[in-house]
């Protein structure tokens, strides 16, 4: 499960360094393809949660796809906003080449983002470890 983890995090560096490597240069992310990439780089680690847990596979699928996409979701957004100079909450500028989530969560009141990201970090896990 260590394995799973370590994978994830390697995903959000690698991520993290294409991101801002475009960010530098001026070049637009297309955030709805590069998602798709990630959702297929997250797929070894899924694999592993889904294997680990003793919950039928039409549970643990969806439970560890979650989980995983969660974690990506907030230690990505977060820390590219830190690396950027801005406060980790910061959902992006909104035009016609932001992505749909920037657009639904710069319409919500703050308190609202940070509680649904946390959600997003927290809840899968619960589920996940106390099914175990």
């Amino acid at each position: 499960m260590i394995a799973a983890y370590l994978w994830v995090c390697a995903i959000i560096y690698l991520k993290l360094k294409h991101d801002l490597k475009k960010w530098k240069q001026g070049k637009t992310i297309n955030h709805l393809k590069e998602w798709i990439q990630v959702a297929i780089a997250s797929i070894p680690a899924i694999i592993v949660f889904k294997t680990c847990s003793p919950l039928p596979w039409y549970f643990s699928v969806p439970l560890s796809a979650c989980m995983v996409m969660g974690f990506i979701w907030f230690f990505f957004d977060g820390l590219y906003n830190k690396k950027r100079g801005i406060y980790w909450w910061f959902t992006g500028t909104i035009g016609p080449w932001s992505s749909k989530v920037d657009v639904l969560l710069s319409k919500i009141p703050g308190w609202l983002h940070v509680v649904i990201k946390a959600a997003a970090l927290t809840v899968p896990p619960t589920f996940y470890f106390v099914t175990r």
